[in-house]
């Protein structure tokens, strides 16, 4: 693995970014590298964050390339576009009033653990990284736990059976916050968060390995401890379905767009380390935006992009996806259409073909593990 300086260019000139991690391993194909390949990466970013007691961000994937048997290698690239994330959820007031009022009515036992969950549960969504946020919302659990159990007067153990030689014993558990899983999600989701927290907290297996859990447990547990905390708002069922109840909405993000492509003679021993890497990069990049009715906005994008670093040539043009992380869940009017793409001579000018356009399928968000919504904006490109 080899870290070396980025850098890119902005109104004052030339800067440094972050770091560049490149790992090589055997891997079945892009996705399978970029996936595998944020084991070896992340654990290359904690000791230099340990060696010079630094924060470090967190990992986004650039550039994946898989060396295929007959010529070249297919490619799979990640970028965002430049444009100011503007997605926004609004506050209701009658939500607010109820929510408050539910707070301030609450016992002093109750109050603290509350108010800890939502402290959690705060940082939960704000968390881009999928472990991350299964880290946060499982510490907000943690925190009702106590209150949870007392409501339900549940025990504080759980009894378990050795493997070996069955043997009953009684553990520590934390009886409320399953009981709350349980009752909301049913017990095969219950067992299915207590397996995969044993595996990711106690490292029992490797994070690539259990990244499609990740996945389904992070989301049980963040509406979970959305539950728990309804629960001891002592928030009725009418009151949790009128007023309290959403989907998630994540920190605005630029859009992510992800490129595959095959590059052609391309061999991965010929890669140079660092930034001067083949690759799509942006040529040219405008945009407008317009305010709509009841709020919305709505944006034309037209961007060019060009092959860099790269002699070759891409035969069968480009999957183009984009991921938009930013997005209101519960807006049921947001949409993002593709209106042309075509191959253009950088040299000439001239048009050299159409590709077909297709509907674009929600893109994985390689980071957070997530699949943000995408759907039909509009938005026209070309790769000259």
């Amino acid at each position: 693995m080899t870290a070396t300086n980025w850098t890119e260019r902005d109104e004052a000139g030339e800067r440094h970014r972050g770091l560049v991690v490149e790992v090589a391993l055997d891997a079945a194909g892009p996705d399978d590298a970029v996936r595998r390949g944020f084991g070896s990466a992340s654990a290359t970013l904690a000791l230099l964050s340990f060696g010079s007691a630094a924060a470090v961000g967190p990992l986004r994937p650039f550039v994946a390339y898989a060396q295929r048997d007959d010529d070249g290698c297919d490619v799979a690239q990640f970028d965002e576009w430049p444009l100011e994330p503007h997605a926004r959820r609004m506050v209701k007031k009658e939500q607010m009033q109820a929510l408050i009022g539910k707070f301030n009515s609450l016992s002093e036992d109750d109050r603290g653990r509350v108010f800890r969950g939502l402290d959690w549960y705060r940082k939960a969504l704000g968390e881009t990284n999928v472990f991350d946020r299964f880290g946060a919302a499982w510490i907000g659990l943690e925190a009702l736990n106590p209150r949870l159990r007392a409501r339900g007067n549940l025990p504080t153990t759980r009894q378990i059976a050795c493997k070996n030689c069955g043997t009953i014993s009684e553990v520590p558990d934390v009886t409320g916050t399953m009981d709350l899983v349980a009752r909301r999600f049913g017990e095969e989701e219950a067992s299915h968060m207590r397996r995969f927290r044993q595996a990711f907290m106690h490292s029992t297996r490797p994070l690539n390995e259990i990244e499609d859990d990740a996945r389904r447990a992070t989301k049980t547990a963040v509406e979970s401890l959305r539950f728990g905390l309804l629960e001891l708002l002592n928030v009725s069922v009418e009151e949790e379905t009128l007023l309290l109840q959403a989907t998630p909405m994540r920190l605005p993000e630029r859009n992510h767009v992800r490129y595959s492509y095959w590059m052609r003679p391309l061999r991965i021993a010929t890669v140079p380390i660092g930034q001067a890497c083949p690759r799509i990069g942006m040529r040219s990049f405008t945009a407008e935006r317009t305010q709509e009715m009841e709020g919305r906005t709505k944006e034309h994008v037209v961007h060019e992009l060009e092959l860099l670093d790269f002699k070759g040539e891409i035969p069968h043009g480009l999957d183009f996806n984009v991921a938009i992380p930013s997005a209101d869940p519960d807006d049921k009017g947001r949409k993002f259409e593709m209106s042309k793409f075509e191959v253009i001579s950088k040299d000439t000018g001239e048009v050299m073909g159409e590709a077909k356009i297709t509907r674009i399928e929600p893109a994985n968000d390689p980071e957070s593990g997530d699949a943000p919504p995408t759907g039909p904006g509009t938005e026209s490109g070309a790769l000259a």
